[in-house]
């Protein structure tokens, strides 16, 4: 695993990651950054908004259901 910056470090994610699988970590990690990367184009599509409206709160909970979907998939292809 390379060297990560401090706040990293102390990620819920690297503290487990030490009992993962090699190549299992890299993977989530990488799908988080996506995950961050897919919310933020959102919450940035309905920035006009005050609040969440329900177009916003669907596509935001659909992303996060298919992204859970992909964090088990992960999981289950590396037994964790």
């Amino acid at each position: 695993m390379k060297e990560l910056k401090e706040p990293v470090k102390n990620s819920e994610l690297h503290i487990n990651a030490q009992n993962y699988p090699d190549g299992c970590y890299e993977e989530l990690e990488k799908l988080k950054k996506e995950y961050q990367s897919q919310y933020a184009n959102i919450e940035s599509k309905y920035k006009g908004f005050h609040g969440r409206d329900d177009r916003s709160a669907k596509e935001l909970m659909d992303l996060t259901i298919a992204f859970r979907k992909r964090i088990k998939t992960i999981r289950d292809k590396y037994n964790v």
